[in-house]
């Protein structure tokens, strides 16, 4: 796995725009960026983030935003994603919660908060 990178950024704009949570995102960067989540708190609400997301994809648009998003954090192509075994999908998934940095993502999703309020 790697660190977040500018790309990633994109990718996940282009994710809360298929999924159609810009909202909700809004609202989980600001409680990140007010200090209202803990480490703790932080992982929990990482998985149900992601599983809150895998379950707006449901067109063929926001499914492939989604294996491009967390592809790279996970240095996995995404059609290799695409095809992965369920159980080893979702360990993956709960390996990438477990390795972020706080304070990196915590700076992700302030930038991805800031861009957003730019955004209609």
């Amino acid at each position: 796995m790697r660190q977040l990178k500018t790309t990633d950024l994109f990718a996940a704009l282009r994710l809360l725009n298929e999924v159609g949570v810009k909202q909700e995102m809004k609202e989980f960067s600001q409680a990140l960026a007010d200090g209202k989540i803990s480490a703790k708190t932080q992982r929990e609400m990482g998985i149900e983030l992601v599983m809150g997301l895998l379950g707006n994809c449901g067109t063929t648009g926001a499914e492939k935003a989604f294996y491009e998003f967390v592809g790279g954090p996970l240095e996995i192509a995404p059609e290799a994603l695409q095809e992965m075994d369920l159980l080893e999908f979702v360990q993956k998934i709960k390996d990438l919660v477990e390795f972020i940095d706080v304070e990196a993502w915590k700076a992700f999703f302030t930038s991805l908060m800031d861009l957003l309020k730019r955004s209609k």
